[in-house]
């Protein structure tokens, strides 16, 4: 069984517009995913129980209405989530 990366939805979206989604430790407190499409780089941090920008492009698991944690959260897509990342890639 292939064990499933970490945003594997995101990265594999990011991944077929020609994109990386880099993971990185150093000068963050708990970690922060660098992303680039195009000319766009954005950095996604961590604030200790996700990255609160990334998770919501994600369905909240049954029975969850306040997600506030990465576990909240499905394996799923929100519909539109490509059209959405690409919103917070262009926000600086």
């Amino acid at each position: 069984m292939k064990d499933r990366r970490v945003y594997e939805e995101i990265r594999a979206l990011v991944e077929a517009h020609g994109g990386v989604m880099d993971h990185v430790r150093k000068g963050f407190l708990y970690g922060a995913w660098i992303v680039r499409v195009g000319d766009n780089k954005r950095i996604f941090r961590s604030d200790g129980s996700g990255y609160p920008e990334l998770d919501k492009l994600y369905e909240p698991k049954p029975g969850i209405s306040n997600p506030d944690h990465w576990e909240d959260y499905s394996n799923t897509l929100i519909p539109g989530a490509w059209g959405r990342f690409v919103r917070l890639l262009s926000e600086k």
